[in-house]
């Protein structure tokens, strides 16, 4: 039986495994596989809201929020408006090996193909 509390020791550390949460089947259906829509507002009425958490949560979230937001965007749209993204040598999310840091990265590197655009003027 799990207790209703806990005490953590002063001093102490505590880690919380966002990566590992974000990927357990008991809360996700087919956890590894890459699903949009697993995040459309209707498919999030049961989900406890720290099952994916990938920039913390909180009063204390990731300073770089935001900025992390803004980036992506800003690179992918940079992309998508000169390349066309081909399927990598990746045939499912397990084939990935992850080192887990500060960061999660593939441990042999980002593996994507991208064909230039030709574009007609």
């Amino acid at each position: 039986m799990i207790p209703d509390s806990y005490v953590i020791p002063t001093g102490s550390i505590v880690l919380i495994p966002i990566y590992h949460i974000s990927r357990k089947s008991e809360f996700w259906k087919e956890p590894n596989k890459f699903d949009p829509d697993r995040f459309l507002p209707e498919n999030n009425t049961n989900r406890h809201r720290y099952t994916f958490i990938p920039f913390s949560s909180g009063p204390r979230n990731c300073v770089g929020y935001k900025y992390g937001i803004m980036s992506v965007k800003v690179l992918l749209s940079t992309i998508l408006r000169k390349y066309t993204i081909k399927p990598s040598e990746y045939k499912k999310l397990e084939d990935i090996e992850m080192i887990i840091s500060v960061v999660a990265k593939p441990i042999s590197g980002y593996k994507i193909k991208l064909e230039k655009k030709v574009i007609e003027k």
